[in-house]
């Protein structure tokens, strides 16, 4: 057995031990978040204000995802799938909270590609393809930390949102886990996850420097159309 393979059978066994762990016990660090990212939350649950009289549109809001960088105590283990759909490039922690319907995902690792793996590079920061009858609105905004744009039709019936955010090692994201279906799939070569609830629908995955989430609401087609929405990127 080569040493990369005993120290990978290490990390895993370390990471399933400490899934043992009762956190309750134990005194976690506080820490007090800057006036910046209180800001930056403060936007993301008031964006519902810029929807007009159709409220649904302010779900978009509460579907993007809230990174924080810090370092946890790791709470359940999880293997990063081989390659089927496309390639998943990190490694990474996940916890379920059931009470809140709320996934924890903590990044770990980038994972090196294999010559097979047919990725591709962005081209864009923002999707250069949007379905037709949409407008940009102007509450977007590109930093180097997140790049965020919304468009909607005249009367709020249809509508897409997009947020890319910077992941890195020790990265924190916490995503809503409240849908009733889940589909794996692929954009620009790496694994995605589709995602249905009612007339909610959104994509979600990540590359090898970011986190994408693009929701969409109003059209019949919805899987197609955030496919075509997303790889537009690359």
């Amino acid at each position: 057995m080569k040493e990369s393979e005993i120290k990978e059978l290490l990390n895993d066994y370390v990471d399933a031990e400490m899934s043992y762990i009762d956190l309750n016990n134990y005194k976690k660090n506080e820490f007090e978040p800057s006036d910046k990212y209180k800001k930056r939350i403060k936007r993301l649950f008031s964006i519902e204000k810029y929807f007009g009289k159709n409220i649904r549109l302010g779900y978009f809001a509460r579907r993007v995802a809230i990174f924080v960088i810090c370092i946890l105590g790791l709470v359940a283990a999880n293997k990063v799938s081989a390659r089927v759909f496309g390639f998943d490039p990190w490694k990474y922690v996940t916890s379920y909270f059931a009470d809140e319907k709320s996934v924890q995902k903590v990044y770990k690792n980038k994972v090196v590609p294999s010559d097979s793996a047919d990725i591709k590079q962005t081209k864009s920061d923002f999707p250069t393809y949007i379905p037709e009858g949409l407008v940009k609105q102007d509450n977007g905004e590109k930093t180097d930390f997140s790049c965020s744009e919304v468009w909607y039709n005249k009367d709020y019936t249809k509508g897409v949102s997009y947020n890319r955010t910077a992941i890195s090692k020790n990265t924190v994201a916490k995503t809503d886990a409240d849908y009733t279906k889940k589909v794996k799939c692929e954009v620009g070569g790496y694994v995605a996850y589709y995602y249905q609830k009612e007339e909610e629908n959104w994509i979600s995955w990540d590359d090898e420097n970011y986190n994408y989430m693009i929701q969409i609401l109003g059209f019949e087609d919805s899987k197609t159309e955030l496919l075509k929405i997303a790889n537009s990127i690359y």
